[in-house]
């Protein structure tokens, strides 16, 4: 149930708080993408309102309701197939392209360790390694939630 003076996000449940959250993190471009949401809300034409939804997922991807009226825009008939292959295509190679490279998550990460703390500090700065003398050592660095860690 909701609360007074609890709002959901976009009215919806719980895991939408951190992408509203991310969303909100740079006002302008928000609000820049949301006033880009209602003009392409009075396009009768898909195709138009396709494009500048398109155009303010780049401005700010977090927000959920861009891609919700796009979902929209893109499910009418009047749409060109391939003008959404056109244009989708490079976005999502781009996305593939920087997944794929090879980065140090742990960058800017709060590190704790049982002994050499400054060096432990340093892991997520400019340097990746950290060694103890001791027979039984441990670092812990919160990366923030799943992560694919390759080395």
């Amino acid at each position: 149930t909701t609360h007074t003076g609890i709002q959901y996000t976009w009215k919806l449940e719980a895991p939408f708080f951190p992408m509203m959250n991310e969303a909100q993190l740079n006002t302008d471009l928000y609000r820049l993408s949301e006033k880009m949401r209602i003009i392409a809300g009075a396009f009768a034409n898909s195709k138009d309102k396709f494009l500048i939804l398109e155009d303010a997922t780049n401005i700010c991807p977090q927000n959920y309701d861009l891609w919700y009226d796009m979902t929209d825009a893109i499910s009418q008939e009047k749409v060109d197939k391939n003008m959404l292959q056109i244009t989708l295509s490079p976005i999502l190679q781009k996305h593939e392209e920087k997944n794929r490279e090879i980065k140090n998550i742990a960058k800017g990460k709060v590190v704790k360790a049982s002994v050499y703390q400054e060096l432990a500090n340093m892991i997520t700065e400019e340097s990746t390694e950290w060694w103890a003398n001791e027979t039984i050592a441990w670092v812990e660095i919160d990366l923030g939630g799943p992560c694919i860690i390759q080395e």
